[in-house]
């Protein structure tokens, strides 16, 4: 009788907290969207505190995606485009959540990198190094060549020679740390490069950064009633002047959003 009576205990327990599990996993995976109109400000290069409109020739691609804190959290994730200059609302669904953000700052225009011509010098052990331009007339090491002789690596060869590495090729030679080479000079021809659209910045919150957007039903809530808006904010670089700069300006806003996570993260 006594193993009986416990059994029944047992079963009433589980049939009280039934309801209340099984309405925590409704809340969780029929979460709400909560629809926010969103609009994109530009932090220029050159001051980086400030914030300005679009261009009226600029447009942001915004992805968003939500980042799992436990197994109840569902995938989440939008994307948006952002026009300067036009007055088409924009609205996204958003539930809470914390969120990897990207963003690119896209300018339609037509756009050329001059062509240059880059002299090179083959080097003792085969390997080859950039040694001028016609562009610029100066020394220039490329990829990790800058990073080794920061190292001081160069320092430890007895004499005028240093060591450097072509970052694209990845091989060691040997060249003087003046204008002179030890080996062969030869030029390559760099033809121009045109373009119909170019990437000036943009912005990322993720894992590679640090830091991601937290976003809570509070938040959430405040901006529908009030009817605000979310702000979003990309960098905008420099334009590129060569096929370096060029390269550089791939991952500059990622550098920048790891450096000002702050002035990156929607309000």
């Amino acid at each position: 009788m006594g193993k009986k009576i416990l059994n029944a205990l047992l079963c009433a327990i589980l049939l009280a907290l039934a309801p209340a599990v099984f309405a925590s996993e409704i809340r969780v995976s029929m979460e709400p969207y909560r629809y926010v109109d969103v609009e994109v400000r530009v932090r220029p290069v050159t001051n980086i505190h400030s914030a300005k409109d679009l261009g009226e020739s600029q447009k942001v691609t915004l992805m968003l995606s939500r980042v799992s804190s436990d197994s109840t959290d569902d995938d989440f994730e939008q994307a948006a485009v952002i026009e300067g200059g036009s007055s088409e609302r924009v609205r996204i669904p958003l539930v809470p959540g914390t969120y990897e953000l990207e963003a690119m700052l896209i300018q339609d225009e037509n756009y050329v990198i001059p062509g240059e011509t880059r002299t090179y010098c083959k080097g003792l052990t085969g390997g080859w190094d950039q040694i001028k331009s016609s562009a610029t007339s100066a020394a220039v090491t490329v990829g990790t060549g800058a990073a080794l002789h920061a190292l001081g690596l160069a320092g430890a060869v007895i004499g005028p020679v240093g060591w450097v590495m072509l970052g694209v090729m990845g091989v060691i030679s040997l060249m003087s740390v003046f204008t002179d080479c030890i080996g062969t000079e030869e030029s390559i021809d760099i033809p121009a490069i045109e373009m119909d659209q170019l990437m000036l910045g943009g912005a990322v919150l993720s894992e590679e950064t640090g830091s991601y957007w937290h976003v809570s039903q509070e938040f959430l809530d405040r901006k529908v009633a009030n009817r605000e808006k979310i702000i979003f904010y990309v960098f905008e670089t420099a334009r590129p002047v060569n096929v370096d700069s060029l390269s550089e300006l791939l991952s500059a806003h990622t550098t920048m959003s790891q450096q000002h996570p702050n002035l990156v993260k929607p309000s």
